[in-house]
């Protein structure tokens, strides 16, 4: 499928769940993924929120995989008390995410894209929550 994706003139993309982040047979489904596919084929999206779902250090394995991931959400949450469960979005900047240090992974894995996903429970005000992330996202120093 990815080669004729490619052979099209388009390119194929993946956008992490937290699926992706579960262990089979001790190795985590994600490295079987990337072992499988070409890079060339298919580009990663990395959510980081399926990370913190599943207890993993997003910007570790983007360290670990450069030029895999060309894209990055860029979102806050709490980490989840309870492995598997989805956290509600927050404004950057309100959560538990050590955004500097994501970036600085980020960048070191050549990640070219990044976009901020707002899901914000009612009552909240996603339109709020995305000028608050902006006015994060100006002031961060990386």
């Amino acid at each position: 499928f990815a080669d004729r994706v490619f052979n099209s003139g388009l390119q194929l993309g993946h956008h992490t769940q937290p699926d992706d982040w579960k262990r089979i047979d001790g190795k985590l489904v994600m490295d079987q993924f990337l072992e499988s596919t070409d890079l060339r084929r298919c580009q990663m999206e990395l959510d980081l929120e399926s990370t913190m779902t599943m207890g993993v250090d997003g910007a570790d394995y983007l360290q670990k995989h450069p030029d895999r991931f060309f894209a990055r959400q860029l979102r806050d949450a709490k980490t989840p008390a309870t492995r598997g469960k989805y956290p509600n979005a927050l404004p950057l900047g309100d959560g538990d995410v050590d955004s500097k240090k994501m970036l600085q992974a980020a960048s070191s894995a050549h990640v070219s894209r990044y976009f901020v996903e707002m899901e914000i429970a009612a009552p909240g005000d996603p339109m709020d929550a995305l000028r608050i992330s902006a006015d994060y996202i100006r002031n961060l120093v990386v």
